[in-house]
């Protein structure tokens, strides 16, 4: 598919995409524009979604800034970028980790997006090309910032890693030693989280599984809520939510993943017996104390939106 867009095409849909899914519902789970959790507000995730232009947009200087035939894909820093997004985003709200995953997902995705406006042909292919030419071409510096991000975001349930883990202290010092890029630490972690995944496959869950159906159910129904419901349904009926796995074991996060496979079966949003199932289940997470969210999905739903946005679907 051939892709036509220009630079503020990409600072809305960075901003739009995290603003249209956490608006979606019923999601069970996640916050929702029904659904609060005690801390974290519907709102807090809205005013996540705007603040991070700057970053983005920052992001789109530097790369239409550098010059030369041979691109230095180590100057474009996308660590910078992602920590400024994080610390825009813990000055404007008091709500927590609202958006770490989602800024690991959009920054490369608006950096290759950036990159291909120069370029005469733009296709998914293409753009999936200089994605991971991008993340390879990080180094060290961006791997601290990113780890700086990590820390100001705090996000729960990250668990431990043997190497380079966040919370050790002597892994800074060992990240430079080692000049260990980005692509390099998320390889480190891909098989327990599926953003990890995305940065070193291309995105594979965002373009080959989210963005077809993303498409298709919005040329079915011409719904936005319908398919970005259904769309988040396919993604973690396929890719069971490694938040999940992480804080409740695999086993929840299994019955999670054959409970929206079985929706989805009946049509989700789609159909009356699906948007019905989902409704009741979606009330029966939020009246637990402790809530299952699969946050991970909801992140990988957000770089769905982001894409099937940039490739042109209006509602």
């Amino acid at each position: 598919m051939n892709l036509s867009y220009h630079r503020d095409d990409i600072l809305n849909c960075a901003q739009l995409s995290p603003i249209l899914e956490v608006s979606a519902y019923p999601k069970p789970g996640n916050v929702h524009r029904t659904s609060d959790y005690q801390d974290t507000r519907f709102e807090h995730f809205l005013v996540s979604a705007v603040v991070i232009r700057k970053s983005i947009n920052g992001l789109c200087n530097n790369i239409q800034n550098l010059k030369g035939e041979k691109l230095d894909y180590s100057r474009i820093r996308l660590g910078r970028h992602i920590l400024t997004a994080v610390k825009q985003t813990k000055k404007w709200q008091s709500g927590g980790n609202t958006n770490l995953g989602a800024i690991l997902l959009l920054i490369p995705l608006c950096a290759a997006s950036c990159l291909l406006l120069s370029k005469d042909s733009k296709d998914w292919e293409d753009l999936r090309f200089d994605l991971d030419s991008i993340i390879k071409g990080t180094t060290y510096k961006d791997t601290l910032d990113l780890y700086k991000a990590i820390e100001i975001a705090n996000p729960g349930g990250l668990g431990k890693v043997d190497e380079f883990d966040v919370k050790n202290e002597q892994s800074m010092e060992k990240i430079r030693e080692s000049n260990a890029n980005l692509y390099e630490i998320f390889e480190l972690t891909k098989d327990r989280d599926s953003i990890a995944k995305e940065w070193v496959s291309r995105f594979k869950i965002t373009f080959e599984i989210g963005l077809p159906y993303f498409q298709d159910i919005f040329q079915k129904s011409h719904d936005i809520n319908i398919t970005i419901v259904n769309t988040f349904l396919k993604i973690v009926s396929e890719v069971p939510d490694t938040l999940i796995i992480r804080k409740h074991g695999k086993k929840v996060a299994d019955q999670y993943s054959k409970k929206a496979k079985t929706i989805l079966e009946r049509g989700g949003l789609l159909e009356t017996e699906g948007r019905e199932l989902l409704i009741d289940w979606d009330k029966k997470i939020s009246d637990l104390d402790q809530k299952v969210n699969p946050g991970t999905t909801a992140d990988l739903t957000i770089s769905t939106i982001f894409a099937g946005l940039l490739s042109g679907i209006r509602f």
